[in-house]
């Protein structure tokens, strides 16, 4: 076999890269997700999910179930199927959940309603107690002593509000299920594949601490494109109102859900969950629920890499 010069198999290596990086003007253009300069705090990046169809929905549960007592406004475990085919577009979504030093930024600013910070619940039918955003002991029950723990106890109107405010929006239904079940048509059962849910995946009432945890915590439960905690930790609202989901003859793109409907979809269960964790579960909420087991997620539409480019000094 002839030997290959040093300098010829760096001319080769050099073609090869420039081969990948070419892009001709029929290739789709590169995205990447759009900067906000409302939100420099950490844990503020988003990854990019990239546009194709998936499997939305699940024909394992058709019906509609009680919610524990406990969980106040929580309606019901709403439908999950059938499963059908939808596509999307190109879109940005949080790496993390909205963290309390994120909000506060919005509080101070004016725009966010700081209210919230005391959240009922109930660990027992009829006795209802509060605590002050169920924080470990070391936060003494104060957000600005852990600011990279999840807002909590934030209903509807308050989660659209922070993420308008820096420039992003919440999450459609379809677009936090894709998150959560990964690409294609062979979806993910959970946000980290199909294992059952441990302690070392989510934070939930089986197997969590009894509490909130940072947003970057449980690494080993990341999604396929790298989103931490859509399993656990706190729910996260959706902009869809809920209904039961109308499939037709031809795959959705971009569904958006209902224009109207009295209640609003949290996805992804929480630290007091005892299910809920699937990437298809829906779970029912009154638009102003705050209640400590409720977060924000927000996502965004991604920006060409070219315009990008020339939007910089």
């Amino acid at each position: 076999m002839p030997r290959v010069s040093s300098t010829a198999a760096g001319l080769l290596l050099l073609l090869c890269i420039l081969m990948a990086c070419d892009q001709s003007p029929s290739d789709p253009p590169r995205f990447v997700c759009p900067a906000s300069s409302q939100c420099t705090q950490a844990c503020c990046e988003q990854v990019l999910v990239p546009a194709g169809s998936f499997v939305m929905g699940s024909d394992e549960s058709e019906h509609e179930a009680p919610p524990p007592a406990f969980f106040g406004g929580l309606r019901s475990f709403g439908v999950q199927g059938p499963a059908h085919e939808v596509q999307l577009d190109a879109y940005c979504i949080d790496r993390y959940e909205v963290t309390v030093e994120r909000y506060e930024a919005c509080a101070q600013s004016g725009v966010c309603d700081p209210g919230g910070s005391e959240c009922s619940y109930m660990p027992r039918e009829g006795e209802y107690q509060t605590r002050v955003n169920h924080y470990p002991r070391e936060c003494d029950n104060r957000g600005h002593l852990c600011p990279t723990f999840p807002v909590n106890c934030k209903s509807y109107t308050q989660a659209q509000s922070y993420c308008s405010w820096i420039g992003r929006r919440l999450c459609t239904e379809a677009e936090w299920e894709r998150a959560a079940s990964g690409p294609g048509p062979s979806k993910r059962a959970h946000p980290w594949g199909d294992a059952p849910p441990n302690a070392d995946l989510l934070n939930a009432l089986e197997h969590g601490p009894g509490h909130l945890m940072p947003v970057d915590s449980y690494p080993d439960g990341v999604s396929a494109e790298g989103v931490h905690n859509l399993a656990g930790n706190v729910y996260e609202w959706v902009a869809d109102a809920y209904a039961p989901y109308r499939v037709g003859a031809r795959p959705s793109r971009n569904p958006t859900g209902p224009r109207t409907g009295a209640l609003r979809i949290g996805r992804g269960a929480c630290f007091l969950s005892e299910s809920g964790f699937k990437s298809a579960d829906r779970t029912t909420f009154d638009p102003d629920f705050n209640w400590g087991c409720v977060g924000i997620r927000c996502c965004s539409t991604p920006e060409p890499a070219a315009a990008i480019g020339r939007a910089q000094p």
